[in-house]
């Protein structure tokens, strides 16, 4: 199923219309109403599933939304992948900055090929392509507590294109 053209993502894994029980106000809310929710809440943001975040996080990364990506993580987090690991907000934001000025603009276009979510535990399994690279493989995995991103590895295959 296609998502909406705005943020270029194709679902191939766990359909992104599941419905959740809302118990804030007893209301059936999609994926998206319940994450604009939180968005407009910022003190419920710690009552976000695993999916939730995941959902946000794959959503601001793909439209390069610096500052509503660095929401998903606290100054405890952090994120490891073969350029190095970055500690707390201060570097997570220079890493994925540089990643989504030189690797990953807004005009990439990606695909899951694969989610899952397991308690405070997730995989996503994805690729992508950009004017700058070819990712024919990327997989990240992702420990949330209380609606934050705490730890994150990242590995993929990637093919520079030659200008």
């Amino acid at each position: 199923m296609e998502a909406a053209k705005s943020n270029r993502f194709i679902c191939r894994g766990p359909c992104a219309q599941s419905h959740f029980e809302c118990g804030i106000r007893g209301l059936q809310l999609t994926t998206t109403e319940r994450t604009a929710y939180f968005m407009d809440h910022e003190h419920d943001l710690e009552n976000r599933s695993t999916l939730e975040v995941l959902q946000h996080h794959l959503q601001y990364c793909q439209t390069c939304d610096l500052e509503e990506t660095l929401r998903d993580y606290s100054p405890e987090s952090t994120l490891i992948n073969l350029a190095g690991t970055f500690h707390g907000l201060d570097e997570i934001r220079a890493f994925f900055k540089e990643s989504m000025t030189t690797c990953l603009p807004p005009e990439s276009v990606y695909e899951s090929i694969h989610q899952c979510v397991d308690g405070e535990m997730a995989l996503t399994v994805w690729k992508a392509e950009s004017p700058f690279c070819s990712i024919p493989f990327g997989t990240d995995t992702f420990i949330v507590k209380k609606g934050k991103i705490v730890q994150q590895t990242y590995a993929g295959i990637l093919n520079p294109k030659v200008p």
